[in-house]
């Protein structure tokens, strides 16, 4: 079988809308590069931005675009990042407002993209996600964002969060414990009186000791909603 032959067969395994690059097709880069430069000129292939390619399905007014859900999920793919911002807040039920803006936390440098009339913004992220830890990042972003998302008081955040870690599994909570020490003094601080709160405390000691003793975090926080939360200075 041919090069070109080889890259076609590829291609034909993609569902209509999905997003694919040069990487994603095994086989020789050259190859792949040159017979999807052909299979675009022949309108066999659309191109969404350089070198990210989709096969559209036929709409009343010509080739349908992909979805911003596909469009999401292949620029976190090639960030190697993982939702954050509103939408993550959204569908971690902190919010009811959607985003004008797609956030996405990557390692990248930060930049803010638009593709067709959608405006992804990367987002700077110091550690590189697993798909394992996505969520427990993201309820950390949120608690750092606590008095920014609308639509939610603090203490709206904190009742909902404390929800979501109740369910989560002992190791997914000792995780969370270690992952938070990259995070804000507040964010380590919330965490900590939250985990204090569900008799996790033995996963608790590393992020006091983190923390200033001196520090307070003026959140007016009442203690119905965080039991603990005096002892770890959020007042």
């Amino acid at each position: 079988m041919s090069s070109a032959s080889v890259v076609r067969s590829l291609v034909d395994k993609y569902p209509t809308g999905q997003i694919f690059t040069y990487n994603d097709l095994t086989c020789d880069k050259a190859a792949a590069a040159i017979e999807l430069s052909r299979l675009y000129k022949k309108g066999a292939i659309q191109k969404l931005t350089r070198g990210r390619f989709y096969k559209a399905a036929e709409g009343m007014f010509g080739p349908i675009r992909p979805t911003e859900e596909a469009i999401l999920q292949a620029y976190k793919k090639s960030a190697q990042g993982y939702e954050t911002g509103l939408m993550a807040y959204n569908r971690l039920g902190l919010t009811t407002q959607i985003p004008s803006v797609i956030e996405i936390a990557t390692t990248m440098e930060p930049r803010t993209i638009m593709i067709g009339n959608t405006k992804i913004k990367l987002v700077r992220q110091r550690r590189s996600p697993k798909k394992s830890n996505v969520q427990l990042l993201q309820i950390l972003d949120a608690l750092r964002q606590i008095k920014k998302i609308p639509d939610a008081t603090p203490s709206d955040v904190l009742i909902n969060i404390k929800g979501i870690i109740t369910l989560l599994s002992d190791v997914e909570k000792k995780e969370l414990s270690k992952l938070v020490l990259d995070f804000t003094p507040r964010t380590r601080a919330l965490v900590g009186a939250i985990l204090e709160e569900l008799d996790c405390k033995q996963y608790t000691d590393a992020i006091k000791q983190s923390l200033n003793t001196t520090t307070t975090f003026r959140l007016r926080i009442n203690e119905s909603v965080l039991k603990y939360g005096r002892s770890w200075k959020i007042l």
